[in-house]
């Protein structure tokens, strides 16, 4: 459980590194970065409390955890889709089915950095995988 919320807060944290590159942010306006979940389950909760922890380490910036209502590829989709809609900086994602949200994925790298984690999906435009090797 404690490697899980260290897992979180190293990856919330090196999510905030890899963005500083590639976003300037305004000095009156902290940067969002959100972390989109493959679906509800307790599984999460540590990743969670990672990111709570990482939000008292990382205070320029708004850290978001996100659940989709059902572990839907097309509802994953759909939630990324309106975090950019709402300016996100930066989005952290375990993928519902990588092999079949490419496109999506991809689609979403164009518009914000964007980071895989527990399921990786190599053949994205994604900037890095934060996770150990499924292979």
């Amino acid at each position: 459980m404690k490697s899980l919320i260290r897992n979180a807060s190293m990856a919330a944290a090196a999510l905030a590194v890899g963005l500083t590159a590639t976003a300037i942010a305004r000095a009156d306006d902290k940067p969002t970065l959100a972390f989109v979940v493959n679906g509800a389950s307790d599984f999460w909760k540590a990743a969670e409390a990672g990111v709570k922890k990482a939000q008292g380490e990382l205070p320029d910036y708004t850290l978001e955890l996100k659940y989709p209502e059902q572990s839907s590829v097309a509802i994953q989709q759909r939630l990324m889709d309106d975090l950019v809609t709402a300016g996100v900086k930066g989005i952290m994602v375990s993928a519902v089915d990588p092999k079949t949200s490419t496109d999506g994925l991809n689609k979403i790298a164009s518009q914000t950095a964007l980071f895989t984690t527990d399921s990786d999906a190599p053949q994205t435009k994604r900037v890095a995988y934060i996770g150990s090797s499924n292979v």
